[in-house]
């Protein structure tokens, strides 16, 4: 019989912390389901490497994932660094992003029907290797730098530095550009992750251990790995270019609902900032609504020569936000602009202060 997979590769670590993150700066360790527990989630923010290494390799091989940000949050943000909490309800969020450093191109098998929470085979991890291998030579031949190239463990990330402020058209090219990728380099078998778009992305981390499912001969638990490392930056210009190529979409007004939830002081300094900034509205029993600024309406490019109407006091592009014994929920009509659709309270302060791109005066 085989010996059991190593639970980390130390070596690896460390070659991950000096080619993926930048001296200095301060990056998000998540482990969702530690120890396979729904809801237990161990996370904490570190600036140090040598207690990032400690903890990386303290927490791989107890979750299907170990993750790290791909860009750095901004320290303003952090009171605790360096060390880990268990069962933590409040994680990175977007608007607390610094900037956008990598561009992260993730490639994923299809995998066998029931195996989706399941490693890959070595054949569905080929398939990934040949959209990948694709991939990376289409940009190289387009004029990019090598970038990164990392084995995840179930399939492959190509990333490139790209130096972006953390803003609504920052996210808009990132989006259009793994739109444009999936839709030129998908097949069957393997394809573009295009959800990987927002700031706070968190990704497998080298040398720690993909153990999503049962560790079988079939289907191994396997270490995540840097295939190659190169250095260099992509051209805004370059981004823009690829951008460019993806296939024009059809924006509509009033498409689905998303909701969210949230409790505790972060709930009530959101409130306060709502009520200081934002129309408001009675929806009977006492519950109180609020019209905030929807994130797509800020994005370049939208709407398309429509708007998002709300339908409410005449008041467009608005997102309408209800809190009803001390929950807060809120409803947006916009599917395309408000991918993914779930809102967190974090995000939707960040609108309301001014934080993210909103024009001036909207609220006035």
């Amino acid at each position: 019989m085989d010996a059991p997979t190593a639970k980390f590769d130390e070596e690896e670590i460390r070659k991950g912390i000096a080619t993926l993150l930048a001296p200095g700066k301060l990056y998000e360790l998540r482990v969702p389901k530690y120890r396979g527990e729904e809801g237990n989630t161990v996370a904490g923010f570190f600036d140090d490497p040598v207690a990032l290494v400690k903890w990386l390799k303290r927490l791989s091989g107890h979750a299907s994932g170990i993750y790290l940000s791909i860009n750095p949050v901004g320290p303003e943000h952090v009171a605790v660094r360096n060390v880990c909490a268990q069962k933590v309800r409040r994680t990175a969020k977007d608007f607390q992003v610094a900037s956008r450093d990598w561009l992260l191109i993730d490639i994923d098998p299809v995998r066998a029907e029931g195996h989706v929470h399941d490693c890959a085979t070595e054949q569905e991890k080929l398939a990934a290797r040949a959209v990948a291998r694709s991939v990376v030579r289409a940009l190289k031949e387009a004029g990019w730098y090598n970038g990164v190239l990392m084995d995840s463990g179930n399939g492959y990330q190509a990333r490139y530095r790209i130096g972006l402020p953390n803003d609504a058209e920052s996210r808009r090219l990132v989006g259009e550009c793994l739109r444009a990728l999936g839709e030129r380099f998908d097949t069957a078998a393997a394809q573009v992750d295009r959800t990987v778009i927002n700031a706070s992305r968190i990704a497998k981390f080298p040398g720690t251990l993909n153990a999503k499912g049962k560790d079988t001969e079939e289907r191994p638990h396997r270490l995540a790995r840097i295939v190659y490392a190169y250095e260099g930056i992509v051209a805004k210009e370059q981004l823009e270019a690829l951008a460019a190529t993806a296939k024009p979409v059809e924006r509509s007004k009033t498409n689905g609902t998303a909701t969210g939830t949230a409790t505790d002081d972060e709930l009530g300094r959101t409130l306060a900032l709502w009520k200081r900034l934002c129309p408001d509205f009675d929806y009977g029993k006492g519950g109180k609504g609020y019209f905030v600024r929807c994130v797509g309406t800020m994005e370049p490019g939208w709407p398309d020569g429509s708007e998002h109407n709300s339908g409410f006091q005449g008041l467009d592009n608005s997102t309408m936000v209800w809190v009803e014994n001390g929950m807060m929920s809120l409803s947006c009509l916009h599917t395309p602009c408000c991918e993914p659709p779930k809102k967190t309270l974090g995000d939707m302060a960040a609108y309301s202060t001014g934080t993210s791109s909103r024009p001036s005066g909207w609220w006035r």
